[in-house]
């Protein structure tokens, strides 16, 4: 088994690995709140950064991969 292989999902499985992951993350910050809180610099930079980044590069319409012609995005 690779762990790391390239997988193709339908639109229905990524909402539904988005919608996982977001309520994992609504579970860990409800049960972990007390020990997060310490650290709430660093899990505000660790969401901002990458957030940032990702938005300037869709309201660019850049594609994230290098491959792709600049004229298409990874949605296609």
């Amino acid at each position: 088994m690779r762990l790391f292989a390239p997988l193709t999902l339908r639109w229905w499985q990524y909402a539904l690995l988005k919608l996982s992951m977001i309520a994992l993350g609504i579970l860990l910050g409800v049960y972990l709140h007390d020990f997060f809180l310490h650290y709430i610099a660093v899990v505000s930079v660790v969401f901002a950064v990458p957030g940032v980044y990702l938005v300037s590069m869709w309201l660019r319409r850049s594609p994230l991969s290098p491959n792709l012609p600049s004229n298409t995005y990874a949605g296609n």
